[in-house]
């Protein structure tokens, strides 16, 4: 729609009357794109105020799908740099997802079942704001289960500001993450994809130390994160024949993670914490 300078005019008349007689003068194009202008400060701010990092993560990994129970999971850290405290809510969209494929969230509040799409709606009874003060930071997971099914996903995590007069996304988390299936893959060179055959932990479940059989090239650090998404142990420049000492850990479910130098998740194993009665 195109504003005439008299329509333009009108607008600032009935909106700023005080100032009326001071900003007359100016042309009212001029007016316009002030508060064009303002407004996108405004949104500007509002997005300087989260920062996700990385803000695109892209994974393209070939594994055992004959396993089951394999899950993938992928990992971002969201940091509120600006001088207030932030209450934000989360949606996940699933942009595209092959049929059979589940995903779930795990945010610095709990870990989300696969049906859950939010953190925060009043009319569904989901009341779990992630809250955030100045300078804080939590590591938000995405958990994939393919089911044996090779494909891929794009999934995105708007985040909003809760209570804001608006309801405007202030920043975004996007996942590419492709999985294929080793058993069907050939045995040409793999062009840079992060092959996992024969990664495995034992014993599983674990008492008190677990072993990785196999260890990919290039590993540098294992963490361990357990059902909520927190991470409670971290091993750097790890000695796979050493094996990892867990015996101080709940019993429970746990995601192994072997990661790379660059910070890259090589693969991610399940592992049971049990303790042994005789």
């Amino acid at each position: 729609m195109c504003l005439t300078d008299a329509a333009i005019c009108r607008f600032f008349m009935v909106r700023y009357p005080l100032c009326c007689g001071k900003l007359w003068p100016m042309r009212p194009s001029i007016l316009l794109l002030t508060a064009l202008l303002s407004i996108g400060t405004i949104l500007l701010s509002a997005q300087s105020a989260l920062i996700i990092e990385p803000g695109v993560v892209r994974k393209q990994v070939t594994v055992n799908l004959l396993d089951n129970a394999y899950e993938e999971v992928a990992r971002v850290s969201v940091r509120n740099t600006s001088g207030r405290t932030l209450r934000l809510r989360w949606n996940k969209v699933v942009v595209q997802q092959p049929a059979g494929w589940e995903s779930q969230i795990c945010d610095d509040y709990a870990s989300y079942p696969p049906t859950a799409t939010t953190n925060y709606d009043l009319m569904r009874g989901i009341n779990a704001p992630v809250i955030l003060a100045p300078g804080e930071a939590f590591d938000m997971y995405l958990h994939l289960f393919p089911y044996g099914k090779a494909g891929e996903a794009t999934i995105e995590i708007p985040f909003r500001l809760i209570g804001a007069a608006n309801n405007d996304i202030i920043q975004r988390a996007i996942f590419h993450i492709r999985i294929e299936d080793e058993n069907m893959v050939s045995s040409s060179p793999n062009n840079g994809r992060i092959t996992s055959t024969g990664i495995r932990i034992y014993p599983n479940p674990v008492d008190d130390r677990f072993y990785i059989s196999n260890a990919p090239a290039g590993l540098t650090r294992v963490d361990i994160v357990n059902s909520i998404g927190r991470k409670v142990r971290s091993f750097e420049r790890p000695d796979p024949s050493a094996g990892f000492s867990v015996s101080d850990l709940p019993e429970g479910v746990y995601l192994v993670s072997l990661i790379d130098e660059k910070g890259r998740i090589l693969r991610t194993l399940r592992m049971i914490r049990r303790g042994f009665r005789p």
